[in-house]
Formats: C-alpha cells, sequence, structure tokens
C-alpha cells in the first residue's frame, strides 16, 4: 500500500514537472489555429489589423456588392475561405474563390490567365487585396478578378495623389461647393485630381500646386459623402 502511495505521487510529480514549457501562440497563429479547428474566429480576425487602413484602400465589401452597378470596377479585401476549380472548355483552370471580409463573404471568379499569375496568393494564409468588376446575374452577384495582392503589402504603400470621380448628370453646383470646402480642410503635399465623367468621355483637371492634399480616412470619408462610395481613387 505504501509502495502503490510512492508510485502514484512520484507519477503525479513526473506528470506536473515534466509537462515542455511552450510559449503562446502569436495572434496570426491562434487565429490559424481557430479557423482550422473549429470553422471560424473566436479572438479576432485577420483584416482586424487592418481596420484603420481599409477604409483607404477598398472601394467595396461583401455588404454592398449588390448595390454596386454592373461591370463596376471595385477593390475589396479578405481572406480566401473556399477555392473551387473548374476546368474550361480549353481544358485550362479557372477558380471560383469565396473571399471573406468583416461583414460576410463574396464570390470571386478567377479566369485561367489570372488564377495561374495569383495561385501561389489564393492558397496562402494572407489577406488579400483584390481588383475586379461587378458581375451581377440572375442570382447571384460576383467578382470578376483583375488582380490581386498582398493587403500587407497594399497597406504599407504611400499614397501619392487621389482622383475625385464626378459624373456630371449627377453633379450639383453644390456638391461642388462641398468637395472644395472638404478638400481644404485636408491640406497637406500629395496631388489631387478632378476626373469629370460625361458619357464615355472623361476630363481630368489638376488641382495644382496650391491644394496639394493630405491623403488620410477622413478626407476618404467626407469625400465619398459628397461624391459617392467608391468616387475617390488613390494611386
Amino acid at each position: 500500500f505504501e509502495q502503490r502511495d510512492r508510485s502514484n505521487s512520484t507519477n503525479g510529480d513526473r506528470s506536473s514537472d515534466g509537462l515542455p514549457e511552450i510559449s503562446e501562440w502569436d495572434h496570426k497563429e491562434l487565429l490559424a489555429n481557430e479557423k482550422e479547428t473549429i470553422g471560424f474566429y473566436i479572438t479576432g480576425h485577420p483584416l482586424s489589423r487592418y481596420a484603420d487602413r481599409l477604409g483607404m484602400l477598398v472601394t467595396a465589401d461583401s455588404s454592398n456588392l449588390a448595390a454596386k452597378s454592373d461591370r463596376e470596377a471595385i477593390i475589396l479585401a479578405g481572406i480566401v475561405s473556399s477555392i473551387r476549380e473548374v476546368q474550361t472548355r480549353r481544358k485550362e483552370t479557372m477558380a471560383y474563390v469565396t473571399i471573406e471580409d468583416l461583414k460576410g463573404s463574396a464570390t470571386v471568379i478567377f479566369f485561367p490567365e489570372i488564377y495561374q499569375s495569383c495561385h501561389d496568393l489564393l492558397h496562402g494564409e494572407e489577406p488579400l487585396l483584390v481588383k475586379g468588376t461587378v458581375d451581377i446575374g440572375e442570382e447571384s452577384v460576383k467578382v470578376i478578378a483583375a488582380e490581386a495582392t498582398l493587403l500587407a503589402k497594399a497597406a504599407d504603400k504611400p499614397y501619392h495623389s487621389a482622383y475625385f470621380t464626378m459624373v456630371v448628370d449627377r453633379s450639383t453646383a453644390d456638391d461642388i461647393e462641398a468637395l472644395c470646402r472638404c478638400l481644404r480642410k485636408h491640406v497637406g503635399k500629395q496631388d489631387g485630381y478632378i476626373k469629370l465623367v460625361e458619357g464615355r468621355c472623361e476630363t481630368v483637371i489638376y488641382l495644382g500646386e496650391d491644394l496639394k492634399l493630405n491623403l488620410n480616412h477622413h478626407l476618404k470619408k467626407e469625400a465619398e459623402q459628397i461624391l459617392g462610395i467608391g468616387a475617390i481613387q488613390l494611386m
């Protein structure tokens, strides 16, 4: 009996003392393991660390795609949650990729050439920035991809200029005055341009050396309230 007690005590000490010391997962690894284990995130979302920059980078998300016009150019950010490959008649591989963002998910179509060029990015785990056009079908709204890049790379890229699109037959004198007031509130060192769109014609007007801009999220948000979501393009 005494020998059994000593054995149990010894085993208990060895069990508690024998556990290896393992450092905590970093946030990225923690999120990846959550997704792999239970299928969704608990402690956050991979896009959360870019929250303060997303407003400068994207022009659409999964919640407002349905409000976009057919063939409208958009930029969205997210992580790849699934990929369905399809063989074309030419025996090339294209893919239907589900991109998940902070609002939900969207289906993005990658035709063979663009899918091949983005294959490694799409099969990785890093958040992506996807440029494409809206494809409004009878049953659903999808995005046809034109380009995909790492979101981290795009988020670190400095902006040098901004283009403010004004559709002539939708803009009023009040809109022009409001935009002028908005721009003068955000004076800085970057170039600004007004892009006037009338039918199929576009006229680009340089704001000049006297009206350089500080390109920030507040400027983009205020200008979009006047011109509409997606009317500001940062370069």
